[in-house]
């Protein structure tokens, strides 16, 4: 008697667990609401212009580490141009325009970008950079690390965010 309502005590906790199956109709309209109001990829959310916003980097010396700050509203005291304005196309190439404050343009880096293991990866002037990407509505934060200070080394750590236009 104790094993039949073990065997029973089991079989329904079996039961409870396993959800009613829906028809094939009712499946494939949740998957297509699912597929509706799915975030895009991280290649599809950065095409587009970008401009930065701010950012913060930590210039790696050997007398030790210097910080740069730049804030939205400092950025064009500080560094005597716009916002940089960089351009992500599908066919994974990118253009980066350096303004002056008459806002014409002073320099264009261009190269290729592409998306690995979640990461956004360009290459120009025979470097290549790797920076962690998170999309926030409009706003992007890059972080990685770059040669900030031209000394040839890439160990300056860049955290920077940008507005898409």
């Amino acid at each position: 008697m104790k094993n039949l309502y073990l065997l029973s005590f089991v079989i329904l906790l079996a039961v409870s667990c396993n959800p009613p199956e829906k028809n094939s109709s009712e499946s494939s309209d949740s998957l297509n609401v699912q597929a509706e109001v799915s975030e895009p990829s991280l290649k599809e959310a950065l095409l587009g212009e970008w401009r930065n916003y701010s950012l913060n980097i930590t210039i790696a010396k050997e007398t030790g580490d210097s910080i740069v700050t730049i804030s939205q509203s400092d950025w064009e005291n500080i560094l005597q141009i716009k916002p940089v304005r960089t351009t992500f196309s599908n066919d994974s190439s990118f253009s980066s325009e350096y303004r002056n404050l008459s806002d014409s343009v002073i320099m264009i880096n261009s190269g290729v970008w592409f998306i690995k293991n979640d990461s956004l990866v360009y290459m120009t002037r025979g470097k290549s950079f790797v920076y962690d990407v998170e999309i926030s509505g409009d706003t992007a934060t890059f972080t990685g690390y770059t040669d900030w200070d031209e000394d040839g080394e890439v160990d300056d750590l860049y955290d920077g965010k940008q507005i898409k236009y």
